[in-house]
């Protein structure tokens, strides 16, 4: 009996100690939890994470990142700058931020193209109108890409008509030509693909659609019998769109 007795006791005393084990690790975090703690408290700010957080439109990380001193305009591991990234994604509030903060229109990625470039592309008109108030716009409103490209060509090129609007609102050139074979304005761009929306806003805009003075030889008007578009409706409704726009002009 005193041998159960004794063995009872002990298992008490073993429940005891268990349960003032399992008390304090509640009052008290284990070394692992603080070292998480400790990390997320000291969680890297760098040109990458606040391009990460321009991506997401995360305005309250940016002023985190800005807070620490992090570099505005410098560049993210995997290339551009956080303003580059948040024109892509057409995260405007961030867009507002980074230039509130001094980012500048001018830092391009790895392929050449500027915040404007990515914005018009996609047809993003908000933050083209956004990045033209950048210090550096001038600089890069018609600043070409590696393919030889400015914003208002890639715009063009999207069938993004809106971008075109606010591109040429800030004074984007209609006529410069671009690097390929053809030497194609963002007329003859947005008319040899069948961008209807853009060619018409571009032609309305006075493009010139002629190769020579006397008005001969219409590049516009080949380039949308030409195009590569695969709807013959649409190479059709391209040239009917720029004959309007040139009876238009007489």
């Amino acid at each position: 009996m005193a041998a159960a007795a004794g063995g009872l006791e002990a298992g008490i005393a073993t429940l005891e100690e268990r349960k003032r084990a399992l008390e304090q690790a509640h009052r008290e975090p284990s070394t692992s939890t603080m070292e998480h703690a400790k990390l997320n408290k000291s969680v890297a700010r760098n040109p990458t994470t606040l391009a990460a957080a321009a991506m997401a439109g995360d305005t309250d990380a940016i002023a985190e990142h800005l807070a620490a001193r992090v570099d505005v305009n410098g560049e993210a591991d995997f290339g551009g700058s956080a303003l580059l990234h948040a024109a892509a994604k057409g995260q405007l509030a961030a867009v507002e931020a980074l230039l509130a903060a001094g980012a500048l229109a001018c830092k391009t990625s790895k392929g050449g193209r500027n915040p404007l470039h990515a914005a018009a592309e996609r047809d993003y008109a908000d933050v083209v109108t956004a990045v033209l108030g950048a210090s550096d716009a001038s600089e890069a409103l018609n600043a070409r890409d590696k393919d030889g490209r400015t914003p208002l060509m890639l715009a063009a090129q999207g069938d993004a008509a809106a971008a075109c609007e606010a591109l040429l609102g800030g004074g984007a050139d209609l006529e410069v030509a671009d690097e390929g074979d053809h030497k194609d304005t963002a007329l003859l761009i947005a008319a040899r693909l069948g961008s209807l929306r853009a060619a018409e806003v571009l032609a309305r805009a006075g493009a010139n659609f002629f190769e020579s003075e006397d008005q001969t030889t219409s590049l516009a008007f080949d380039a949308a019998r030409q195009g590569v578009h695969p709807s013959e409706e649409r190479r059709e409704a391209m040239y009917d769109m720029l004959l309007d726009v040139m009876l238009d002009r007489e």
